[in-house]
């Protein structure tokens, strides 16, 4: 897997706006090189080699460095995005994953899922007798805004706030995203004094619910900082909205190019999980993850262009090799896994499949 000085490859120009991962200049790339040049690094394109590269010791999490590629090293959004766990490395990332993994039990979870398959089917039965809808505004929208809200034992009418707030921060994974960040620093506020009501609602009146045991841990318990509570709730907000509603619109983009599964999902709902796990397969909503070489990591001048890459950016999954791999509501035998959860989608997309709501409206 080694880089040659001068090897022709191809260039990917990621900071273009029109640039797509799906597109079949990415295709063709794929085919011609394992890797690509782009303008923040190397573009590593194949799965097996990103299979390797993505657990290498000397390589660690790149996406942190996002908003600096970018200019935005100062200010709350620069502040938020360092905040993430996802960004965190080594006991920094383990200590925050423990402390918020148990606001994610089976428990808590579990007992909401009536209502999300409710409210699939009350927002499909809006548009079933018109035969049509506008998949994205009618549903997916909605939908991820209220699964949301139905998460955070907050007013399901407050959807439209969720949503709109969260789709402007979400300009922020853009490549614009200097220029949007006015709009972006003033919706993330919005969401944080949306986040501080919750807290201090919860702590005058606890309740058996996801956001209680994040703001209220039994005493003697190890617990959130005040700031990482509230940082963690908005990217809760934020990421499972921006997740699940991009997902949702994958998995209908994917069953629009195969409407034979479409109609069979709607005959057959015990397909309803394995769908799931093949549309976040197929058309997942992370096309990639991006690593960095560690500062104490050995030269590879010897290999690798003149300096080290300042990116890795590398591909969920390799080419779908047969038309079999999409025109399936079940993983295909052998398929190759995913290599990164989308993790904040998974549980609201999954009451949906098991809803089987829109498939048999």
């Amino acid at each position: 897997m080694a880089i040659t000085v001068g090897e022709a490859v191809p260039f990917l120009d990621v900071a273009d706006p029109a640039f797509s991962v799906r597109s079949a200049q990415v295709r063709r790339a794929r085919e011609a090189s394992w890797y690509a040049r782009t303008s923040y690094g190397l573009a590593v394109l194949r799965h097996d080699e990103v299979a390797r590269l993505i657990r290498h010791p000397d390589l660690r999490q790149g996406s942190r460095l996002w908003p600096a590629h970018h200019g935005v090293t100062s200010g709350p959004f620069a502040d938020w995005w360092a905040s993430w766990v996802l960004n965190k490395e080594g006991e920094a990332h383990q200590r925050l994953r423990r402390l918020l993994n148990p606001a994610f039990s089976r428990r808590i979870i579990g007992q909401l899922q009536p209502r999300f398959e409710t409210l699939a089917g009350e927002l499909a039965d809006a548009f079933a007798p018109r035969g049509r809808c506008e998949f994205m505004s009618e549903f997916a929208v909605p939908y991820a805004a209220r699964a949301i809200a139905v998460l955070l034992g907050t007013p399901e009418d407050d959807w439209a706030i969720v949503a709109a707030h969260s789709a402007t921060v979400g300009l922020a994974m853009g490549v614009r995203i200097r220029e949007h960040l006015p709009q972006i620093e003033a919706s993330l506020a919005a969401l944080y004094g949306y986040a501080d009501a919750l807290i201090a609602d919860r702590r005058r009146g606890p309740r058996g619910d996801f956001v209680t045991r994040l703001a209220c841990p039994p005493a003697g318990e190890e617990h959130l900082a005040e700031s990482e509570l509230r940082d963690s709730l908005v990217l809760l907000i934020f990421g499972g909205f921006d997740t699940t509603r991009n997902q949702l619109g994958l998995a209908m983009q994917a069953f629009m190019d195969h409407p034979g599964q479409w109609r069979l999902l709607g005959q057959r709902p015990e397909l309803g999980p394995a769908a799931v796990e093949e549309v976040m397969r197929v058309s997942p909503t992370t096309t990639w993850v991006t690593r960095r070489p560690s500062p104490t990591s050995p030269s590879t001048s010897s290999t690798s262009p003149q300096g080290p890459p300042s990116t890795c950016s590398a591909s969920r999954q390799g080419p779908i090799r047969s038309p079999a791999a999409r025109n399936s509501t079940s993983p295909r035998p052998g398929a190759r896994r995913t290599l990164v959860s989308a993790a904040g989608s998974t549980t609201a997309l999954a009451t949906l499949s098991r809803g089987r709501t829109c498939a048999r409206r």
